[in-house]
């Protein structure tokens, strides 16, 4: 299993070189595998339409944060690329159609083109790689692991998302995770202490086991049901989520930002594999050029807009935890040793053991 998906890995890499060598002119994306591609094209040829392609559009955030400009941006771009006569869209900002859940489930069945936004694990569980505890450390590892073009992560995600007829498109790097706390915990530096807070998790065991590893009690919630659980005093708290999140999202509720760092946060610009089809393979190079580009434009800024939304929560007098790279090793160790074993059987074994073998890590 692991040799087969380090030859995807390599196959996908030499796909990469080849394009770099003859230009625009291959069909496929190359955030899939090489060995994906013929049958791939051959769908593509026979579900390409001549008629005008309208997208409906959701993302996460309210009009004019980073996600919807980003959007904004890669539709306005591949309108101009493709025509309006060609390609039309509407975008649905600020979980307008759903949470993140709901319109992934929604973007496989065809009832929503698109979307920028986490992924959910609700039907496939070993998508929590996409957000694995203390995987990576710095904006440099997590630029090798999660780029669309030969980063490993991104290369799983890209091969499980198409089991759910979704295609993706490129990630947009947000921030390392955080969590937010209506109060400040007991003893923060007592790393895997008691904290004395209940805290809201993704339905994901890896966020469950992280916040129990540093003394939380936790509580799978729904992002949607976070404001008014925290506003009611059911949760203390949230798991998953960062600094750009929090503070669109629960900033009324919440009074304490502690940096924890313990997962890298990608949203996937995603695309309905049939509505893919639809594109003729020179508009699906088109297509994903302007996503490649949007990646890398993004990559060069998300580092300081982290740094300086953490730095709004403190001009606006709340209380932020920081810590040392000590402790932040000294966590990472721990969740390393204590909380992957017991992730092997939700994680895929094959491409963990692929992305630990490339950080050099056991």
């Amino acid at each position: 299993m692991k040799k087969r998906f380090l030859a995807t890995f390599l196959a996908a890499i030499m796909a990469v070189s080849l394009a770099a060598c003859g230009g625009n002119s291959s069909s496929g994306s190359s955030q899939q595998p090489s060995s994906s591609k013929t049958s791939e094209s051959s769908e593509s040829s026979s579900s390409v339409t001549t008629e005008k392609i309208t997208f409906k559009v959701s993302h996460p955030r309210p009009e004019g944060s980073d996600n919807d400009n980003y959007t904004k941006q890669f539709l306005s771009e591949v309108q101009e690329a493709l025509g309006s006569d060609r390609f039309d869209y509407e975008i649905y900002p600020n979980s307008e159609l759903g949470d993140y859940t709901v319109v992934q489930e929604a973007m496989s069945m065809g009832d929503i083109n698109m979307c920028m936004q986490s992924v959910s694990t609700n039907v496939d569980q070993s998508l929590t790689l996409a957000t694995a505890p203390y995987l990576v450390e710095n904006w440099e590892q997590a630029q090798m692991m999660y780029n669309t073009t030969d980063g490993l992560v991104s290369l799983y995600i890209g091969e499980a998302l198409e089991k759910q007829n979704i295609k993706l498109i490129a990630m947009i790097p947000k921030y390392f995770n955080a969590i937010a706390t209506s109060k400040e915990p007991n003893n923060i530096h007592d790393l895997f202490g008691e904290k004395g807070l209940k805290m809201r998790v993704p339905t994901m065991k890896s966020y469950e086991l992280v916040g129990q590893t540093l003394g939380y009690q936790t509580t799978p919630m729904n992002w949607s049901d976070l404001f008014t659980s925290m506003q009611t005093g059911i949760v203390d708290g949230c798991f998953g989520g960062g600094p750009e999140a929090f503070y669109t999202g629960i900033k009324e509720v919440m009074s304490c930002l502690i940096l924890y760092k313990n997962a890298f946060e990608p949203h996937w610009l995603m695309m309905n594999l049939d509505d893919w089809n639809k594109f003729t393979p020179e508009e699906q190079s088109k297509i994903t050029e302007i996503a490649q580009n949007l990646e890398a434009e993004v990559f060069k800024t998300a580092q300081a807009a982290d740094e300086a939304m953490i730095q709004s929560f403190r001009d606006e007098g709340f209380t932020v935890i920081d810590f040392t790279d000590e402790e932040i090793s000294e966590i990472a160790k721990k969740v390393r040793s204590e909380v992957w074993p017991q992730l092997e059987d939700v994680f895929d074994k094959e491409a963990f053991a692929a992305i630990k073998e490339k950080l050099g890590v056991e």
